[in-house]
């Protein structure tokens, strides 16, 4: 096709995020179109014959070169990146809300990590007001500037619940794992799933705001199931929290690789 592949040794690849015609023919046909395609043109100011990367969120990706660029569209041919273990793997982390800021800070660590769900949920419905559709924007463009910072080929989904008890409804279908921090517990996290059954399971780990659970929301959890579990026995900040809980997942995930 006139290109090579992108080694440790070449320039940086920009990558996009696009469209496929169609996954299962040798060379790809790929689309940017939208903000990306005004990145790639206003910003970046490729132009055709330029290589770079293009990845749909969904766990495909591929390497290859602009060959035209209209009013609309960007398009490239390109060659499948193979591809990575585990992409589409459920791992989701659940975080009470206090502050719009403090998600915008973590949003990019635990996308880094692997972790593809991500819920927001409020607690006693605080800064509800603050949440707003732009807001929640911003949070998804954070969520794809990482992932194609860090070469990841899935874009993690986020999820707004106005209360706890609506996302505990929502799970019932979609984990089959439910854990929630705790202090007050000898169980510590992840313990109760051995390598077998954590290939085999979707898992969310709840996380409180700063504040940690009330009485009264710990037994809402407990009652669908839910088990508490600890991470050491320091009290961690919510954000410091995420980070491990995304941490350790994505350690079990290596495992499962290597094993």
């Amino acid at each position: 096709m006139g290109w090579s592949t992108p080694g440790k040794k070449m320039k940086h690849i920009f990558r996009f995020l696009g469209r496929c015609e169609d996954h299962n023919v040798e060379v790809q046909k790929w689309m940017v179109e939208g903000d990306e395609l005004v990145h790639l043109k206003k910003v970046l100011k490729l132009t055709i014959g330029c290589e770079l990367e293009v990845f749909d969120g969904l766990g495909h990706a591929a390497f290859g070169r602009i060959v035209n660029i209209s009013k609309d569209t960007a398009r490239i041919e390109a060659l499948r990146l193979p591809l990575k273990k585990n992409t589409l793997n459920r791992c989701a982390i659940a975080i009470g809300l206090l502050k719009p800021g403090f998600i915008e800070e973590v949003l990019p660590s635990i996308t880094e990590l692997g972790i593809s769900d991500l819920h927001i949920f409020l607690q006693d419905k605080q800064g509800l007001k603050r949440i707003t559709n732009k807001v929640i924007s911003r949070w998804e463009r954070i969520l794809l500037s990482s992932s194609k910072q860090c070469k990841r080929d899935y874009v993690p989904k986020i999820l707004f619940w106005k209360s706890l008890e609506d996302m505990l409804s929502s799970f019932t279908n979609t984990y089959q794992s439910t854990v929630y921090l705790h202090p007050n517990t000898s169980e510590y996290f992840l313990s109760h799933l051995n390598a077998d059954d954590f290939a085999n399971t979707t898992v969310c780990a709840i996380v409180g705001s700063e504040k940690g659970f009330t009485e009264e929301e710990t037994k809402k959890m407990d009652s669908v199931g839910c088990r508490p579990q600890q991470l050491g026995p320091y009290t961690l900040r919510s954000f410091t929290s995420s980070i491990v809980v995304a941490t350790l997942l994505a350690d079990r995930h290596r495992q499962l690789e290597n094993s």
